[in-house]
């Protein structure tokens, strides 16, 4: 039996996904499910709706059972998404033809009898992308669950190492793994990402500063700062328990924006000479928060919020 908090949790993210239809969907929840589900799966949530709208254009007549996909040049992985946003639980059949999608989408057969635009793109990049040795996720979100057979099947294929054919007819090993997520396992992982929005000014950070780079600007009654921190101190908050991407909640956008500049940065900090001149390529990071205290060389922040920067902080 569901708790009252579970049952909270749940009716939360249903408004979610009623909000989210009444939005882009012209009132369509299942659309609405997948747009939710996808976006929840990603490395990191904060990517914007009208992102997720357009990694998921795939899901269309000839989409080879794929609803969306993310390349992530960073992990060097390739998530391949479905949903199914009915009220029948999902069956063995249609999970066994989602795991069988990369081999669909390396076949030029199947990809140029389809008529869909998506899916001859991801051929190209997927093929590409496992040719460098990506890894491959595969996550099936089923917003009425799955049959008892279904389940067996995606625990069978949790983890393991698979054999794909590529275009040019070399044969690789891919590490992939299959998740099954029902709605209750977002129910969850949205109350979970929502949390970082509620911890407001309740969360306090300590910065050790550079004593000789401190700029207090107050302007129209708005106090701000700029001070040179250690990359270690940013990497320290980012990493402390509970804050992780939340840190980033007000950011319009996610760390896989580009993610050619995150390798350029990760690059350039990988050397003594690049570490010397970082300051000089990379504009630093803006954030906001609800009131600082500078002492010396220790700066207390309230609800510290990275709007710009992060893309070097992850990185």
């Amino acid at each position: 039996m569901a708790t009252n908090d579970e049952k909270r949790i749940l009716e939360e993210f249903r408004n979610h996904l009623g909000e989210l239809a009444a939005t882009w969907y012209e009132d369509d929840e299942a659309k609405a499910f997948r747009h939710a589900a996808f976006q929840l799966t990603l490395p990191d949530p904060n990517v914007d709706d009208a992102t997720v709208i357009e990694f998921t254009a795939i899901d269309k007549s000839g989409d080879l059972e794929v609803d969306g996909y993310l390349l992530d040049d960073q992990d060097e992985t390739i998530l391949l998404f479905q949903s199914e946003g009915g009220t029948t639980r999902t069956g063995e059949a249609k999970v066994d033809k989602f795991w069988m999608a990369p081999e669909e989408l390396l076949l030029p057969a199947r990809v140029n009898a389809s008529h869909n635009q998506s899916v001859r793109t991801l051929s190209v990049q997927l093929n590409e992308a496992l040719s460098k040795g990506y890894s491959l996720r595969l996550a099936f979100a089923s917003r009425s669950g799955f049959e008892a057979a279904a389940l067996r099947f995606g625990e069978s294929r949790r983890t393991r190492e698979r054999p794909l054919t590529l275009k040019d007819g070399r044969i690789i090993n891919c590490s992939c793994s299959l998740e099954l997520i029902d709605e209750k396992d977002l129910a969850h992982q949205f109350e979970d990402y929502r949390a970082g929005y509620r911890l407001g000014g309740n969360t306090t950070t300590i910065l050790s500063v550079d004593k000789r780079m401190q700029y207090p600007v107050e302007e129209d009654n708005v106090k701000s700062l700029r001070v040179t921190v250690k990359a270690s101190e940013i990497v320290s908050v980012f990493k402390t328990e509970g804050v992780g991407y939340r840190l980033f909640s007000l950011n319009p956008r996610g760390p896989l924006a580009n993610a050619k500049v995150n390798k350029s940065i990760a690059r350039e900090l990988s050397t003594e000479e690049g570490r010397k001149r970082f300051h000089l390529l990379n504009n630093g990071l803006c954030a906001t928060c609800d009131s600082f205290i500078l002492k010396g060389r220790q700066l207390t922040v309230e609800n510290l919020k990275i709007v710009n920067g992060c893309q070097t902080t992850v990185t």
